[in-house]
């Protein structure tokens, strides 16, 4: 219940900021979202909450970016935040869906196999 809790105010929060700020979708974040939907079967609904939360993270790593100049700190926020990725996604997912996910994330990720 926490967890449903949460990911219903992180994707508050991102659906606010997007709104707000006419953010568009970087090429990445598109990349990312566009495997996603190519190989897992995504509903426009999936789609949607799926590309809130890619911008969502992205805003936070560039807030992170700006927030430091200390490497290894700058390290630990980047990896705290792509540690969030996975129970997000685990939110929007199927079972199924994950678990194809979680085999395939770093082609979701970065376009190239694990």
């Amino acid at each position: 219940m926490k967890a449903v809790f949460s990911l219903a105010c992180f994707l508050m929060f991102a659906a606010i900021n997007v709104a707000s700020a006419q953010v568009k979708i970087n090429a990445h974040d598109a990349g990312i979202c566009k495997r996603m939907k190519d190989s897992l079967f995504v509903s426009s609904t999936q789609l949607d909450s799926l590309q809130i939360i890619t911008i969502g993270l992205s805003q936070q790593k560039q807030a992170a970016r700006l927030s430091t100049t200390d490497q290894e700190l700058l390290r630990s926020k980047m990896q705290a935040i792509e540690n969030s990725r996975d129970s997000l996604f685990r939110n929007v997912l199927t079972s199924e869906q994950f678990r194809l996910y979680k085999a395939k994330k770093g082609y979701f990720l970065n376009g190239s196999s694990n």
